[in-house]
């Protein structure tokens, strides 16, 4: 086993540890009895021994939190030759967006320029990663330049095909069709938006309930979690709102799987929850 390659992939681990302990929203940087943070929006505990410096020239395709967590990371473990692949202006913190939908954080705040969280010390390439070269260690720039490694770390994230769906792009531009989403940058604040559209609407009451419909894709996704973290808030807001405007809603968890989640054991806590609450479920859908 390659001992470096074995230190990549802990470096990955050991940055989702840290990663989730921390939050990206913090305003200060943080200081901790193991090290310094790094306040580039992306907080990354250094460790409090000096690292041996490394030559070698990883790249790392991807400026999205993965990326730039793995990149500073790298750099902390004494990788100074870190070059990052990223042609997007703006980084975005994705996983806000769900609290966008749910009316608890402003889309703005999900946005950063990517100049302001690329780690210090990194090389930034503005380009888009176009091929693989990997009997060369090389990778293919949209311009036709290549890019010489001796590691790579693909971080690029995935590319959300809407066209798959017949009806969806059409659905999600326009602004009363009911039909939102969380994935998007420019659709999050669309799903409060209309929550409250409907919500709101005086023609539904208990005895005609507006129908709230959340699916989980069958495809791979970016968070399994999210869609039902959605319908959990939005959820819970009606319920604030008291017993009419809960019980003016119909609820439904659409999903492809057999049940509420992947992992049994919080996958029988949700569904006690969903019972509970009074969450219609519709599985293998």
């Amino acid at each position: 086993e390659n001992p470096l390659t074995r230190f990549l992939l802990l470096s990955c681990l050991k940055f989702y540890k840290i990663f989730v302990m921390l939050s990206y929203v913090a305003k200060t940087s943080l200081k901790a009895a193991a090290g310094v943070t790094v306040a580039t929006g992306v907080y990354v505990v250094t460790y409090p021994y000096l690292c041996k410096q490394r030559s070698e020239k990883v790249v790392v395709i991807g400026g999205g939190t993965a990326g730039l967590g793995v990149a500073a990371m790298l750099q902390n473990e004494g990788m100074h030759n870190v070059t990052i692949v990223e042609p997007s202006q703006v980084h975005y913190y994705q996983p806000l967006w769900t609290l966008v939908g749910g009316g608890l954080a402003n889309g703005k705040d999900s946005e950063k320029p990517m100049e302001d969280v690329i780690p210090k010390g990194t090389e930034w390439i503005k380009k888009r990663v176009e091929g693989f070269k990997p009997e060369a260690n090389q990778v293919t720039l949209d311009d036709g330049s290549t890019v010489n490694y001796d590691y790579l770390v693909v971080a690029a994230g995935m590319q959300i095909d809407w066209d798959a769906i017949p009806g969806l792009q059409e659905g999600l531009a326009k602004k009363d069709s009911g039909v939102v989403s969380i994935y998007d940058r420019n659709t999050c604040e669309k799903t409060w938006n209309t929550f409250n559209a409907v919500k709101n609407d005086s023609s539904f009451n208990p005895a005609n309930p507006a129908k709230y419909l959340f699916s989980f894709p069958a495809t791979t996704l970016k968070c399994a979690g999210a869609p039902q973290k959605i319908m959990w808030i939005l959820e819970d807001t009606l319920r604030q709102e008291g017993s009419k405007a809960r019980e003016s809603a119909n609820i439904t968890f659409l999903t492809p799987g057999g049940a509420m989640f992947g992992v049994k054991h919080y996958s029988d806590k949700l569904e006690k929850m969903r019972v509970e609450k009074g969450v219609n479920a519709e599985f293998n859908h």
